[in-house]
This record gives structure tokens, C-alpha cells and sequence, in this order.
């Protein structure tokens, strides 16, 4: 009795904890559709067809798309498809991102680079990441008609996502090291140690350490990965908001991304922290 009572306990947790990320995730989907839009409207003179458009529209693609996937396949209750459409929304963002790493480095390692390497691939890139997603989610949630999301599904965004994470981290760290990072020589230490501190990863070990009533290790890492997913996301889409290339206009625009993201993450934590008391 004492232990469904708390296996019972545990899953209206993790429910409360759902409702959360998915109001910060859709949030977090429809801020990047309208950024994504507002970019490829000034970028419109750059778009000369569909291989252009694949790029140009990329977090239309991934957010929008990836939230439309998880939605219409996932579960029946309207809870378990917004969640759904969330997790799908990043993970195909977070394919993305690894895929793009991958292209990278193959481009580096074949030559002579064809058209097809050069052009085709990096732009179908988006596309690719969309694909992979509708696959897992049609053949691992909507198949065996899953209400809650697949093991697949949440092994592949954590991996992709720390994958990526851990080689920006590094070069980073790397570039700074060899001094040869993108910092302008007056910077102060203290702000270059607080952008190191700020980083995806950091924001997922804290949500690991708050989120300790999710006794299920595997589940906590997920959830911590989707707060970090969050925060690395709304940073890149922030940015297609940017019009003004000057320095000037870069360096107060970046101040903003900072505050922005790491205020949207502090919410979100918060409001788990407190979902999972």
C-alpha cells in the first residue's frame, strides 16, 4: 500500500513537472516561429529557392514542425500532446545541431567538395533532422499508441544535446586557452568566468540538483536536458531578432540574449523546483 501510494505520488510529480516545461516549451516554440520569421523576411534578398528556403526557415522547420510531429503522434489527452510536441520540437532541434557538427565535420575531411557537400547538404540539413524525428516518433510513440514519451526519443535528445554541448564547450575553452577567443581585450575576467558559468551544460547540471525529488535518474537527466534544451534554443532564436550587425549593436544585443535567456531559465527552474516539492 505504502508503495503505490508512493509510485502515485511520484507520477503526479513528474506530471506537475510536465505541465511546467510544456507551458515554457511552447512558449519557447512559438518565440522562435515568429523569430524565425521576422529573420527570413530581412533575409528574403538571400532566398533564391527551395535548397535556400530550407535553411533560411530552419526553427520554422525544427520548432514548428518538430511540435506538430510530437502532437499529432503522441498519446490522446491534450496534456500528453502539447508534452509530446515539445519534446519532439527538441529533439529534432537538438538532431539538428548534431548533424549540423557532423556535416561540418565531413566537409572538413572530403575533398574536392562537390556542389551537393557544399551547398545541398548543409542547407537539407533541417530538413534531415525533421525526418529522423517524424521516423522515431511515428515508429516508437504512435505505433505502440505510447501516451508518455519514448525511451528512443529521450536517449537521443540527451545524447545529441550533450554531444554538441561538450564539443562547444571545449572549443571554447580551447580558443580562450590559445587566446585566440572572440573577446575584446578590455574584457574583464569576471565576465568571461560568468559566460563560462552560463553555459547549456551548467544550466542542466543545476536542473539535475533541483529536480532531486525525481528519484528516477534517468527521467531527471531528461527533464534537466529539456530546461538546458530550452535555454540554448531561446538563445539562438533571440538572435534572429538581430538586424544591426554594427559592434555596437552586437555586443548591447548579446548583453539582452544573456539576461533574457538566463531570466527564462531562473523561471523555469524555479517553477520545477517548486512542481516537484
Amino acid at each position: 500500500m505504502y508503495k503505490k501510494l508512493k509510485r502515485n505520488q511520484t507520477k503526479s510529480t513528474q506530471v506537475d513537472l510536465e505541465k511546467i516545461l510544456t507551458l515554457g516549451g511552447v512558449m519557447l516554440v512559438l518565440v522562435g516561429c515568429i523569430a524565425n520569421l521576422h529573420s527570413a523576411y530581412y533575409s528574403s534578398h538571400f532566398i533564391h529557392g527551395p535548397i535556400d528556403l530550407m535553411y533560411y526557415f530552419r526553427y520554422l522547420i525544427l520548432l514548428g514542425g518538430g511540435f506538430a510531429i510530437g502532437y499529432t503522434l503522441t498519446g490522446k489527452s491534450r496534456n500528453d500532446k502539447l508534452f509530446g510536441g515539445v519534446v519532439y520540437a527538441v529533439l529534432a532541434s537538438t538532431l539538428y545541431w548534431t548533424l549540423d557538427l557532423m556535416n561540418f565535420g565531413l566537409q572538413n575531411l572530403i575533398t574536392p567538395q562537390s556542389y551537393l557537400w557544399q551547398t545541398v547538404v548543409p542547407m537539407s540539413v533541417p530538413l534531415f533532422a525533421l525526418a529522423v524525428s517524424l521516423l522515431i516518433a511515428y515508429f516508437f510513440q504512435h505505433k505502440p499508441n505510447r501516451s508518455s514519451i519514448s525511451s528512443l526519443a529521450k536517449i537521443i535528445t540527451i545524447i545529441s544535446f550533450i554531444t554538441y554541448q561538450l564539443y562547444m564547450l571545449a572549443s571554447e575553452a580551447y580558443y580562450f586557452i590559445a587566446g585566440t577567443a572572440t573577446y575584446d581585450p578590455g574584457t574583464p575576467t569576471w565576465l568571461i568566468i560568468g559566460n563560462f558559468l552560463i553555459t547549456p551544460l551548467i544550466i542542466v547540471l543545476v536542473s539535475y540538483t533541483l529536480l532531486d525529488r525525481i528519484k528516477l535518474r534517468f527521467d531527471r537527466l531528461f527533464y534537466a536536458v529539456l530546461i538546458g534544451a530550452f535555454y540554448s534554443t531561446l538563445t539562438a532564436v533571440l538572435w534572429e531578432f538581430r538586424t544591426d550587425a554594427s559592434s555596437e549593436s552586437t555586443s548591447l544585443f548579446s548583453s539582452i540574449v544573456a539576461v533574457l535567456t538566463v531570466l527564462f531559465a531562473g523561471i523555469i527552474l524555479w517553477q520545477a523546483h517548486r512542481a516537484t516539492r
